[in-house]
């Protein structure tokens, strides 16, 4: 499963003028099954994982305080999202895109992905 881009508007930044204006940030998440996931067959929501739960959980976690660096925006994504996977196993990852980046001529912001087992 795949949400590509989740975009959210986030206090970011090492400074506290940067951190001062929400700043769009994009979230990327992947997870990866170790066995076939039930929903392939069922056609049922509660067999599958639930795409706007993790939208949501993406966005009160990014949104939920200041952040120096998306290092750590990354994992805290990536752990908030651990409680949705418990019936699961597999692998995830989480990237952030810090678009906007104080340096000149970086055109495709910086990237920052975590991963981990559940």
């Amino acid at each position: 499963m795949f949400v590509d881009n989740f975009e959210a508007l986030v206090r970011l930044g090492c400074s506290k003028e940067e951190q001062s204006l929400n700043q769009p940030v994009h979230i990327s998440v992947k997870i990866l099954f170790a066995k076939k996931v039930s929903a392939e067959q069922t056609d049922q929501l509660e067999d599958a994982i639930d795409y706007v739960a993790i939208c949501e959980k993406i966005n009160q976690t990014a949104t939920s305080k200041s952040y120096h660096l998306i290092e750590h925006m990354a994992f805290a994504c990536m752990e908030s999202l651990r409680p949705l996977l418990v019936h699961f196993s597999g692998s995830l990852s989480v990237t952030v895109q810090k678009i906007r980046v104080p340096v000149k001529q970086l055109q495709g912001g910086v990237h920052w992905t975590c991963h981990t087992q559940f």
